[in-house]
């Protein structure tokens, strides 16, 4: 029988800025109970991916706290892969989700359907002429030198 490897991605990641720390439960670097802070790069509903200072080794357990725009989620995670990002000594972490409750999960879902996304903001440029223009002879006249 051929079956994928346990530790493939069982699903497509999405992109997702954020910031997150997470909790050393039992690593082999990292003193159990000791703070990892990190940058994401993505998530999933089984997974995600983040950048970190910290040495961390595939096995490796943690508790995950990330925020993404309003939203913040918390989960227990193993670390599947852990490599170089960069010669600066940043190392790229992915991790599969091993424990996630009802409500961190219905948040995970809306941040990777894009729900939790806030709409970009709207300006309407008609009000802004209209007080620019308003007693002053239009906007030119604002910057009509008095004498």
């Amino acid at each position: 029988d051929v079956v994928p490897h346990p530790l493939r991605r069982r699903a497509a990641r999405v992109p997702a800025g954020g910031t997150a720390w997470l909790e050393a439960v039992n690593c082999q670097e990292v003193v159990d109970g000791d703070r990892v802070d990190g940058v994401m790069i993505d998530v999933s509903e089984q997974g995600l991916a983040f950048t970190t200072d910290r040495l961390l080794r595939p096995g490796d357990r943690l508790l995950f706290h990330g925020r993404f725009f309003s939203e913040r989620v918390d989960a227990d995670v193993r670390v599947a892969v852990a490599r170089a990002a960069d010669s600066g000594g940043r190392r790229l972490v992915g991790c599969m989700i091993v424990e996630i409750d009802t409500e961190n999960l219905a948040r995970l879902r809306r941040i990777v359907s894009g729900e939790a996304r806030p709409a970009p903001p709207t300006l309407d440029l008609g009000s802004l002429r209209s007080a620019a223009d308003a007693g002053r002879g239009g906007w030119r006249g604002r910057f009509h030198r008095a004498s």
